[in-house]
């Protein structure tokens, strides 16, 4: 039995059932559990995470975190915790795959607490804009990607889309900028997400780290980004000047949205 379908057990017996108050255990935001929560155990925890699972009293969805975080313990501060809710750790053995414990609160402020400043595993993923300030040479020490953000809607994205990047090292301000367009070749109709950006191409200058090559030799930088189901995380390759350009062209080109192909 995969570590999810565990979960779905536990939640199976609890959902429904008087919490607190007048609630109900997952009475609202059961998105948390069946598309969040799915998707951390299956793609991004692997072998040797310990998590902290909450099912929330107040009966609006869940909270899954690493154990071993400050967002773990601050799940467990005293103006965090509401009446109702149910504790679980979660050791992970494997991708999706591992045990779940119930907790009693004290219980699970003492597991976060024995696991705080203990290093956790490398995740199965990057997420993508970790992955775009890599590219633009800052490290995961440095604040000075936050800006990224500004990007976020225009690289929101659909199952079966590809975005494509051209960085372009800009001669001023002392070499500490690049040039970033962004192309959307195609887009694909999501009523989850109908609140994002129709824009198939645009243009940002945003500041470069030290490890960012600048200089007369310096070059364009071309990649290709395949994001997955959860859009916070991508697939970042290198692409060919060639391939950008044709992805280039073509969302330049006015188009109906296409329907969203069968996952």
């Amino acid at each position: 039995m995969s570590l999810y379908q565990k979960m779905q057990d536990v939640v199976s017996k609890v959902a429904g059932q008087p919490s607190a108050g007048d609630n109900t255990y997952l009475s609202a935001h059961a998105v948390d559990f069946e598309f969040h929560d799915k998707d951390l155990v299956e793609n991004h925890f692997g072998g040797g995470n310990k998590l902290l699972w909450i099912i929330k009293g107040s009966g609006c969805g869940t909270d899954l975190a690493d154990a071993r975080t400050m967002l773990a313990s601050t799940l467990l501060d005293r103006q965090n915790v509401r009446e109702g809710d149910l504790y679980f750790a979660i050791d992970v053995t494997d991708t999706n795959q591992g045990e779940v414990k119930s907790l009693t609160l004290e219980a699970a402020r003492e597991y976060t607490e024995s696991l705080r400043d203990t290093p956790s595993p490398e995740p199965l993923r990057s997420p993508l804009f970790s992955g775009i300030a890599e590219k633009l040479g800052h490290d995961q020490s440095q604040s000075g990607y936050s800006h990224l953000f500004n990007m976020a809607n225009d690289l929101m994205s659909t199952p079966g889309e590809q975005i494509f990047l051209r960085i372009e090292p800009l001669q001023d301000l002392a070499g500490k900028h690049a040039r970033v367009t962004f192309a959307k070749p195609k887009l694909l109709k999501d009523p989850a997400r109908i609140s994002r950006t129709k824009k198939q191409t645009g243009v940002y200058v945003l500041g470069t780290g030290k490890d960012f090559e600048h200089g007369p030799e310096a070059k364009p930088l071309y990649f290709r980004i395949k994001p997955h189901v959860n859009d916070a995380y991508a697939d970042i390759e290198p692409c060919s000047e060639q391939v950008f350009r044709k992805a280039l062209t073509a969302a330049q080109k006015p188009k109906e949205m296409s329907p969203t192909p069968s996952l």
